[in-house]
């Protein structure tokens, strides 16, 4: 015997029937401060001067520019987490 019952919910519907948390204010301030630490780490990069060295060298200056973004990226300041700074405080 099979039985199929189906349901119109929105997704909002949907979680509160499973009683999953609201996460769209935590959403929408983590991407809030990735588009910030985007904008600060940004300020010293040249992007025009890298896409233009991109199309006109080819793949020989493309390794260079990820060796450029991978030590930008090693060079930028991790924030801390609150639970992160708490266990350090352990």
């Amino acid at each position: 015997m099979k039985i199929k019952v189906e349901f119109e919910l929105t997704p909002k519907e949907f979680r509160d029937s499973l009683g999953l948390p609201e996460v769209s204010e935590i959403q929408s301030k983590a991407i809030a401060m990735v588009k910030s630490r985007m904008g600060k780490d940004l300020k010293g990069v040249n992007v025009p001067a890298i896409v233009e060295g991109l199309l006109s060298q080819g793949m020989t200056t493309s390794r260079q520019v990820q060796q450029l973004f991978a030590s930008l990226l090693s060079r930028a300041e991790v924030e801390e987490t609150p639970t992160a700074a708490k266990k350090k405080r352990e």
